[in-house]
């Protein structure tokens, strides 16, 4: 009957899911856009398309079409005007922030002042002053500022601690801490935008299913990773069978915390919905695919020996997208 359910209210949570991102890329159009034209005219080559790419396709969309619109689907209400900028500006701030410690742009000390010293106007590069207009702009907009700068502070602090990961003798164990870590502060930041604040009940949870968002990230990024040197949780295991196991597992359990935190189990239906469409269900995908070229190896995953086209999982072809609605139906519950 849950299988028939999910089956029948795919397209009306698809229908919603597009609709919200069609409501964002008109807000990024009015609001974000002439921003990014005042950027570009004054770019000083530090900003470059992938930067613009980030803030108007990926983080400055799917941050507050997603991910935000989810947050208040789980209390039973829609996203407001302000709740969307502040959740736009956290968005198109994450891959500026990430290309800090990613492209050594700045050193640990430089980027935690930014931080810190939020009410300054800084000068700098272009990516800089980008940067600093939407971190001050959230935290102007925001009831809870101090809030917003707390996540921030946890999300830098993480950013410092994953350096490890490019460290051999780090285990098993260290790394999924600090998968959970990464991929959990990063939720409590975009649940940061939204009012009222989570409760720390919710807090567990989404810090939970945020390190579960992480994973699924670096289940896709394993050829980038490999590539440049950094030793994440799939590289653990020589079975992508088990990984799926454990991914499944530490999912349905957040998925049933979800359900005990509010008596109203349609927005919870909902809100899990939208993130297990959005992105566990594609997880599921890459992770079959996975295993799939683990049978060209002797039944052994050995991610040395593949190619970068064996490895990176294409989520537009036709055949994948249908693959990922197949696992919604199954896993969703």
């Amino acid at each position: 009957m849950k299988r028939l359910i999910s089956i029948f209210s795919l397209p009306h949570v698809l229908i919603k899911i597009i609709r919200n991102i069609k409501q964002q890329q008109r807000f990024l159009k009015d609001n974000i856009h002439p921003l990014m034209l005042m950027a570009r005219e004054t770019n000083d080559g530090s900003l470059s398309e992938k930067d613009f790419d980030k803030i108007n396709k990926y983080y400055g969309l799917a941050v507050p079409a997603i991910l935000a619109n989810a947050f208040c689907v789980l209390e039973g209400r829609k996203l407001s005007e302000t709740e969307r900028w502040i959740s736009t500006c956290q968005g198109a701030a994450t891959g500026l922030f990430d290309d800090f410690f990613d492209e050594k742009y700045l050193d640990d000390i430089d980027i935690l002042k930014k931080i810190e010293i939020s009410h300054e106007q800084h000068s700098g590069k272009s990516n800089e002053v980008l940067f600093d207009f939407f971190y001050r702009k959230m935290l102007e907009l925001s009831d809870n500022p101090d809030l917003i700068k707390d996540c921030s502070l946890a999300i830098y602090k993480d950013q410092v601690k994953s350096k490890s990961q490019q460290d051999s003798n780090l285990s098993l164990e260290q790394t999924w801490e600090i998968t959970l870590s990464k991929g959990g502060n990063s939720v409590l930041f975009y649940r940061s935008a939204i009012d009222p604040p989570a409760s720390s009940r919710e807090k567990d949870i989404l810090y939970t299913l945020g390190g579960l968002m992480q994973l699924s990230n670096d289940v896709f990024d394993i050829y980038k990773d490999r590539e440049a040197g950094i030793k994440t949780l799939p590289m653990f295991y020589t079975d992508m069978g088990e990984l799926e196991h454990f991914f499944t597992e530490k999912m349905l359990q957040a998925y049933q915390d979800i359900y005990s935190l509010t008596k109203n189990k349609k927005c919870a239906r909902q809100f899990l919905s939208i993130l297990s469409i959005s992105i566990f269900s594609r997880s599921y995908v890459c992770l079959a695919q996975l295993q799939q070229l683990q049978k060209t190896s002797g039944n052994i995953f050995q991610l040395s020996l593949y190619n970068r086209n064996q490895l990176i999982c294409d989520m537009d072809t036709k055949k994948n997208i249908m693959r990922s609605a197949a696992y919604h139906v199954k896993y969703f519950v």
